[in-house]
C-alpha cells in the first residue's frame, strides 16, 4: 500500500510540476514604435519689388517732395499724388505709372494670424532719395503701417496655406539738398520683411 501510495504521490507531484512549468512559459513579448512629425516651416517668398514708376523730378528751393505708393492688392496701383511741394519751381510728374506694389507669398502649415515687421535694410545709395513708411495689405486690411519690431498688435491674416501680402511705402526726394539725377533707374533699396506666429 505504501508503495502504491508513494507512486500516486509521485505522479501527482509530476503533474503539478508539469502544470506549473506550463504556466510559467505562457507569456509573450512584443514591441511597438513611436512616431512624431513636424509640419513644414513657415516660409516667405518675394514675388515683386515695389515699383514707383517713372517721374519727371525738378526740385526747387528747400522742397523735399514725397510719393506714397499704396499696397494695392493686385495689378497696377493708382498713381500717387506728390506731397511736400511748396515752391512753384518744383515739378514732380508721373510719366510711366507704377506697375505693381511689392508682393510677398507666405506659406504656412496653419491658418490664423502672423505678426509682421519690416525695415529698410539698405536705403537707396543716392543721397537724395529715401524709402520710408512701409505699409501692408492682406485679405482683411489695407495700407497698415508695418512696425520695425514685432509689437504683438500688428498681424497679417492667413486664410489658406499660401497667402499674398502686398507692400507699399513712401519715397522721399530732395534730401541732401539736391534732386535725383534725370534718366536714371534707382533700384538698390532693400526691404527686409519678417513674419512670426
Amino acid at each position: 500500500m505504501c508503495s502504491r501510495f508513494g507512486y500516486k504521490l509521485f505522479y501527482i507531484l509530476l503533474l503539478c510540476i508539469a502544470f506549473t512549468a506550463k504556466g510559467v512559459m505562457s507569456q509573450t513579448t512584443t514591441r511597438i514604435g513611436a512616431h512624431f512629425a513636424t509640419a513644414p516651416a513657415l516660409t516667405s517668398v518675394a514675388v515683386n519689388d515695389i515699383d514707383f514708376g517713372t517721374w519727371v523730378v525738378n526740385i526747387a528751393g528747400e522742397d523735399t517732395p514725397s510719393i506714397a505708393l499704396k499696397a494695392g492688392k493686385s495689378g497696377a496701383p493708382e498713381v500717387p499724388s506728390p506731397n511736400g511741394v511748396s515752391n512753384p519751381g518744383t515739378i514732380i510728374r508721373n510719366t510711366i505709372a507704377p506697375k505693381h506694389a511689392g508682393e510677398v507669398l507666405i506659406h504656412s502649415p496653419i491658418t490664423g494670424s502672423l505678426q509682421i515687421k519690416a525695415s529698410v535694410l539698405s536705403d537707396f545709395s543716392d543721397p537724395s532719395l529715401s524709402l520710408t513708411n512701409l505699409v501692408y495689405t492682406d485679405s482683411s486690411v489695407s495700407d497698415i503701417p508695418i512696425p520695425q519690431n514685432f509689437d504683438g498688435a500688428t498681424f497679417v491674416t492667413i486664410n489658406d496655406n499660401t497667402e499674398t501680402i502686398w507692400i507699399g511705402g513712401t519715397l522721399k526726394m530732395g534730401l541732401s539738398g539736391k534732386a535725383p539725377n534725370p534718366d536714371t533707374t534707382f533700384n538698390d533699396a532693400v526691404i527686409e520683411l519678417s513674419f512670426s506666429y
